[in-house]
């Protein structure tokens, strides 16, 4: 099992370069084979690109769609999607920060599934202005088939697996919309004998026993997709 420690430091310490009205992640993650989880710490970066203050966030928490069956949909599918039996995909936030190590209150919003987690902020976001804050979590991956989720030795994660921002556009939160296009600055350990497919290249940083550390970044994406699994960069060049 990888165990990380994630210090504050290293989101902090790198400012951001994102222009006013680009959202930012600065990620630290790791991947545990052995749960099947991820463990990570982001920093945030928003700006209030509308005329009010703001003061209220909110985070979309995609593996959430996972948590549990629903009554709505042909059960038959459930049989085909996951290869055992049901297993709930999850994810949760086990706490929200400013800069300053302060806590912020959150809490689900009522909205289906708890996909959508809202956070008070103590002081509002004046117009125009920059926020900065850490978010730390937990992202269980459930065995299932197709864009999130693993089965034998690939894991396969759409959609997000870090909790991100909805759209929000002339101060308001859309979030039936697609997540805005961000900046991503990604540094992300796993075990030696697995492989990182991402959706940009991941660069090879640091080692350390067992676990080796990539760095990844991208401009410009709504989403940050992974891959993982044994021998993925010999059957991609198959491809």
């Amino acid at each position: 099992m990888i165990i990380l420690l994630f210090p504050l430091l290293l989101l902090i310490a790198n400012p951001a370069h994102a222009s006013a009205s680009t959202p930012r992640y600065d990620i630290v993650a790791a991947y545990s084979e052995e749960e099947h989880r991820i463990y990570g710490s982001e920093k945030i970066t928003f700006t209030n690109t509308g005329d009010e203050p703001l003061s209220e966030l909110y985070l979309f928490l995609y593996p959430n769609l996972y948590l549990e069956r629903d009554p709505d949909i042909d059960q038959n599918l459930y049989k085909r999607a996951y290869p055992v039996d049901f297993n709930p995909g999850e994810q949760i936030i086990t706490s929200v920060q400013d800069l300053k190590g302060q806590n912020l209150p959150y809490f689900p919003e009522l909205f289906k599934k708890r996909i959508l987690m809202k956070i008070r902020l103590p002081t509002p976001i004046p117009p125009q202005q920059t926020f900065e804050f850490l978010v730390h979590f937990i992202t269980v991956i459930p065995q299932k088939y197709g864009v999130f989720g693993y089965h034998w030795n690939l894991v396969t994660l759409q959609g997000g697996w870090h909790p991100y921002l909805p759209q929000f556009s002339e101060g308001k939160w859309n979030f039936l919309l697609p997540p805005p296009i961000s900046r991503f600055q990604i540094r992300f350990t796993l075990s030696e004998h697995l492989d990182l497919l991402a959706s940009s290249p991941p660069e090879f940083e640091s080692r350390e026993g067992r676990d080796v550390t990539y760095s990844l970044q991208a401009d410009l994406l709504p989403y940050f997709s992974l891959s993982i699994g044994e021998k993925l960069a010999q059957e991609e060049k198959k491809d």
